[in-house]
């Protein structure tokens, strides 16, 4: 074989495998937010709330508050994934949505990472039945899927949260995620408030070991009474990161 069509060998090669890789991200390629997956959970969502005022009874209403709250936290997710799979959403597709959504009472707002739901419809589900059939759905979805960004005012109302389900729902199954949520939030407000710590004043003083403290103090609980379970294994990861290493030790003044 001459070296001109060696040449053209290769070549025609390394084009058949441009074209082979293209054809596999395309067959991997899909779309996650369309106009007909959108428009199926824009009908829910819109019959959900015919319900909440139309329900033959209190409690199907109030049911139906809690569904439409679940439903767009739900579409709200799918929006976020389109948007970080493929850096851009379509604009008329999401413009639909948002004024659909906005007939319902509902309000999914454009952020940098992308779309962000104020969970509104859970909100008012757990002021008019904190005790309901689905009080402790309700607080769960706050306390799983709710954002809480590094501010002190919004750590202490999500360790609140956590905190009252706790107390309300001490033997439900999922007393251990949220137990391991909570010391995460003690832990993340502890390390907020070092820098604050370290100023003079008593409004300030201990704050952030205080917290710390309650962190250890639940992981461990979570490592001792569920052993073998998800939780406690990164609960004892948390400990070991509060575990001081040897030689590392403040020495006494």
């Amino acid at each position: 074989m001459s070296r001109y069509a060696a040449s053209n060998s290769v070549k025609n090669m390394g084009l058949a495998l441009v074209i082979l890789a293209a054809g596999v991200i395309a067959a991997f390629a899909h779309v996650v937010l369309d106009a007909e997956s959108a428009t199926e959970y824009l009908a829910v969502i819109g019959q959900a709330y015919q319900q909440t005022k139309s329900g033959k009874t209190e409690v199907e209403r109030l049911n139906a508050i809690y569904d439409v709250g679940v439903r767009s936290y739900q579409l709200t997710a799918l929006m976020n994934q389109d948007f970080q799979e493929h850096g851009a959403s379509d604009p008329k597709l999401i413009g639909l949505i948002l004024r659909r959504l906005a007939q319902y009472g509902v309000k999914i707002a454009k952020v940098e990472t992308g779309y962000s739901y104020d969970f509104a419809a859970i909100y008012e589900y757990l002021r008019l039945a904190p005790n309901g059939e689905r009080g402790a759905a309700a607080q769960l979805v706050l306390i799983r899927y709710m954002d809480v960004p590094d501010d002190v005012e919004q750590l202490q109302k999500a360790i609140a949260r956590a905190s009252q389900f706790l107390r309300s729902y001490p033997k439900h199954g999922s007393v251990a995620s949220v137990e391991l949520e909570l010391a995460v939030y003690h832990l993340r407000l502890s390390r907020l408030l070092r820098v604050g710590d370290l100023l003079p004043g008593p409004a300030s003083s201990g704050t952030s070991a205080q917290h710390q403290k309650e962190a250890a103090e639940l992981f461990q609980k979570i490592v001792t009474r569920y052993p073998d379970s998800d939780e406690a294994r990164e609960a004892q990861q948390h400990l070991a990161s509060l575990t001081p290493r040897p030689g590392t030790q403040k020495k006494p003044k």
